[in-house]
């Protein structure tokens, strides 16, 4: 005999099954990312490091009308923006170890192992679009592309982006058109109108004589991957 739990809502979208554990809101943080600093041609956009708690699993950064972006290092998230000015960023951390809400009501979902599947206290990741390709970072960056188109009903909503298990940050060395230009750039994401777009964002240019080889993977493309979600509420 079948058994199980699974519940849609009006638009036909699977909110709770009973076979799969989503991740929730575990933390948030707010980042401030001070100002650029420019020497001449330089160029050194700051980015703010955070540690990984135990149990975080994606990290989701606020979509803002400048591009900015948000990868995972080996010791740390690492985030950064394309406004000069510096600018306040809002990241948030999803788990499946994420603590509910204590309250006296709810609705609890357990599978048949005993374990709690949903639980209508915590604030699960909504994903609402999903991008991969290629993309090729300074000095012969590719343009801006929309990628996710947003749901008509958005007024009043909030989304982020995540970028799961990607090597954002490529750096490119010596230039054909100046041998002694070092560039560093990171995929970044915006919201502009009723789209999501992404661009490669130069993080940092720095005009010296660097010893060793030239760089042969100028013209290189970076394999990406994103996700969208909706933090309305979270």
């Amino acid at each position: 005999m079948l058994s199980g739990v699974t519940v849609y809502n009006d638009r036909m979208n699977l909110v709770i099954d009973d076979r799969y554990e989503n991740l929730a809101l575990s933390h948030k943080e707010t980042l401030r990312i001070p100002p650029a600093t420019r020497a001449g041609l330089n160029l050194d956009r700051a980015a703010v490091k955070v540690p990984l708690r135990e149990n975080d699993t994606l990290v989701a950064m606020e979509l803002t009308d400048v591009f900015a972006g948000v990868f995972v290092s080996s010791n740390g998230v690492i985030a950064f923006s394309a406004n000069d000015s510096g600018a306040t960023l809002t990241c948030y951390f999803f788990s499946s170890e994420a603590a509910a809400a204590t309250t006296s009501a709810g609705l609890q979902v357990f599978n048949e192992k005993g374990a709690c599947a949903f639980d209508s206290n915590k604030r699960y990741m909504r994903v609402v679009g999903f991008q991969k390709g290629y993309f090729r970072g300074y000095p012969k960056a590719d343009p801006e592309r929309a990628v996710c188109k947003l749901p008509i009903n958005q007024a009043g909503r909030k989304y982020g982006v995540i970028f799961p298990c990607t090597p954002l940050h490529v750096t490119f060395a010596d230039s054909e058109s100046s041998p002694t230009m070092r560039q560093a750039s990171a995929l970044g994401a915006r919201i502009q109108g009723e789209n999501i777009c992404i661009s490669p964002v130069a993080v940092a240019t720095a005009f010296r004589s660097f010893p060793g080889p030239r760089d042969t993977a100028i013209d290189a493309t970076v394999p990406y991957s994103v996700m969208f979600v909706d933090i309305t509420g979270c």
